[in-house]
């Protein structure tokens, strides 16, 4: 995955250093909860924030309830440093990220959260 961003008079604009930073980070999870009902929740972080996520092995049967056909059904993202919730989705938009630098972490976990769930064994 590469971004590119125009540089002006010689100087990386601030949004091309932090997407630069956000992209190289991958997130750690540390615990994988499965459910009886299906869906395993993921507890993790990715730089300076949290998150808690329910994702599905399979897209879910109402496109409404699914964060952009990720198969996340639910997602939760808190900045570290503050506490301060920075994203929720609760199958629906619940809070819209609520920086720049959010939006990035968000992108990043929409890409990774639905391969970590490829690589479990669903039975």
């Amino acid at each position: 995955m590469k971004f590119f961003a125009k540089k002006q008079k010689g100087k990386e604009p601030e949004q091309a250093r932090r997407l630069d930073r956000c992209t190289k980070l991958n997130p750690v999870i540390r615990h994988i909860i499965r459910r009886p009902v299906g869906g395993i929740w993921l507890d993790g972080t990715i730089g300076s924030f949290r998150f808690q996520a329910l994702v599905f092995a399979a897209h879910a049967t109402n496109a409404e309830w699914e964060l952009d056909r990720t198969k996340i059904s639910k997602l939760w993202i808190q900045r570290v440093g503050d506490d301060r919730d920075a994203f929720n989705w609760d199958r629906g938009l619940d809070l819209p990220p609520i920086d720049s630098e959010t939006e990035i972490i968000l992108e990043l976990l929409k890409l990774s959260l639905p391969e970590v769930i490829d690589t479990l064994d669903w039975d």
